[in-house]
């Protein structure tokens, strides 16, 4: 297994972010994220973010990417909750999993992301609960008691022993 970590399509708090709207940079980010999956040749993927990354990985769930065949699945690790997912249309058959720390629990429904200097769609986040319903899946309770990154999800290994969707 091959642990891709793309740098980001912007500038942000010192290093590098996702940004993932309006369109132009959408698709700018799932190019980036397209590249690097067959740059090193994968034949399956997990797209996993986290953070600012979640919310990016969560939006390319929610627009049905598959990026050729090869996405086994997402996961969206403690995510800026934003309202990049307001209109989701996953693909059949793509499973989604969300860790949730509780660090980001400022981010309830109709919170101000300028507040915190982050970024996210429609300027105000939407809380995990209408988040994880959006994405039509329940939220699992991180390893993490702070705003860490979970690295090894278990869903890492089970989702690449099941047998590919086409």
């Amino acid at each position: 297994m091959v642990y891709l970590r793309p740098g980001g399509n912007g500038e942000a708090w010192g290093g590098r972010q996702w940004l993932y709207f309006p369109d132009d940079r959408y698709r700018e980010m799932r190019d980036a994220i397209a590249a690097a999956i067959q740059n090193a040749g994968c034949a399956q993927a997990i797209v996993q973010g986290f953070s600012n990354g979640a919310a990016a990985a969560a939006k390319l769930y929610c627009r049905g990417e598959r990026f050729g065949g090869r996405v086994k699945g997402y996961i969206v690790d403690d995510p800026v909750t934003d309202h990049g997912v307001d209109t989701c249309a996953p693909a059949e058959g793509i499973p989604v999993r969300i860790y949730w720390t509780g660090a980001l629990s400022v981010a309830t429904d109709g919170w101000s992301c300028q507040t915190q200097d982050w970024t996210c769609e429609g300027g105000q986040t939407i809380g995990i609960v209408r988040y994880a319903q959006a994405l039509r899946t329940e939220v699992q309770r991180s390893i993490h008691a702070s705003h860490t990154e979970y690295a090894s999800p278990p869903e890492q290994q089970a989702w690449f022993a099941e047998p590919r969707t086409p």
